[in-house]
């Protein structure tokens, strides 16, 4: 997919950005920027260096009015000879000699790979982090908790990564201070959790200490009524009566 060539009175122009190649923009769950802009300078470059290649030139005024600006936004590129036009597509009195819209797809397959990758990887992480951001620090077990957090760290390594490389050229950066309060939240919750099974494991111990206790508590009341009733029984066989508690 390519974004359409324009012919302003003769001069050609094409905008290419994210939308016109059919590429996101934006992650479609957190809303993070794709940052491509590394990439339309590259696209920029290959093309007026394919153009100027593979256009006709007779005094060189077409070769020399071929090129691009870029930004974070997209690419612009452009032939503003103003008979690019009749050059590109012919005319009924001469042949068409293409060179604008095969050197910008060319320029685009070169990096169509590298771009598309990137946005996979964004869409990748943002699924990751719209769950990590909406249950930090609020569920999960102990062994989810510490996967969460391997995740977040994976991702904010990542921001970080891209932040360098496209800082300086998109003219923005990204704000991790939401992943290192998310990152918080769930180190707090592990405490936590960690705190808990400790006081389970104290319980667990206290509690086979009460119940050893107790059984033997009811072991011996269970043994009492025996012991009275042997006491009674050898009263009986002296001669006492069984109605008086014996006195010894």
């Amino acid at each position: 997919m390519i974004p359409e060539v324009q012919n302003r009175d003769g001069a050609l122009y094409a905008d290419v950005t994210p939308s016109s190649l059919g590429l996101p923009i934006y992650t479609p769950m957190c809303h993070i920027p794709i940052p491509y802009s590394i990439y339309w300078r590259q696209l920029g470059e290959t093309f007026v260096e394919q153009a100027k290649a593979t256009c006709p030139v007779d005094t060189g005024y077409l070769r020399d009015h071929i090129g691009y600006n870029s930004d974070s936004g997209g690419c612009e590129l452009w032939s503003d000879a103003p008979y690019s036009a009749y050059q590109e597509y012919g005319t009924s009195k001469m042949r068409a000699q293409p060179y604008f819209e095969a050197a910008m797809t060319n320029a685009y397959a070169n990096i169509e790979g590298s771009m598309s990758a990137l946005a996979q990887e964004f869409m990748e992480n943002d699924a990751d982090l719209w769950i990590l951001t909406n249950r930090c620090g609020r569920e999960g077990t102990l062994e989810e908790c510490y996967g969460d957090l391997q995740k977040l760290d994976k991702i904010i390594a990542f921001m970080q990564k891209e932040n360098q490389a496209t800082a300086a050229e998109a003219g923005w950066y990204y704000d991790i201070t939401p992943l290192l309060d998310a990152k918080a939240e769930i180190s707090a919750r592990i405490e936590q959790l960690k705190e808990m099974e400790a006081l389970r494991e104290t319980q667990k111990g206290l509690g086979g200490f009460l119940a050893e206790l107790i059984g033997m508590m009811l072991a011996q009341l269970l043994l009492a009524p025996v012991t009275i009733f042997e006491i009674m029984l050898d009263d009986i066989s002296n001669g006492n009566d069984p109605n008086h508690y014996p006195s010894h």
